[in-house]
């Protein structure tokens, strides 16, 4: 399963809309406590999360989920719109997600993305 991390909402359609051709389960959340209960009660294979969400970003939620022993494998990707400090400081931290991807990206980028973390 694909935990998808979006909001608003609409945005986090059209994520989801780009991942369905992948054949792999979808599910969503609108911030990073939502998608932390989502996580520890589903263990998707792959979370997808905005780096800016409401409540921390897509890379705070990173660094909580690499935290969590019994998510232990869960495959982080976030999509941010510019380089983010968050991302260098979690990486000197070894808490950094597996891949990032750019905004505006293409659905086939995603798509390769996806494939390539979860092979």
């Amino acid at each position: 399963m694909i935990l998808v991390v979006e909001d608003p909402r609409e945005y986090g359609r059209l994520l989801e809309s780009a991942l369905q051709g992948l054949g792999f389960p979808l599910r969503s959340a609108g911030g990073t406590s939502e998608a932390l209960r989502a996580a520890l009660e589903k263990k998707p294979r792959l979370v997808v999360a905005d780096a800016a969400l409401p409540d921390a970003s897509g890379f705070e939620l990173c660094r909580v989920l690499r935290q969590r022993p019994e998510l232990a494998g869960v495959r982080v990707l976030v999509v941010c719109g510019t380089h983010n400090p968050e991302q260098a400081q979690l990486s000197k931290e070894g808490f950094a997600p597996d891949a990032v991807l750019s905004k505006p990206f293409r659905v086939a980028d995603l798509h390769a993305a996806v494939k390539r973390l979860l092979a």
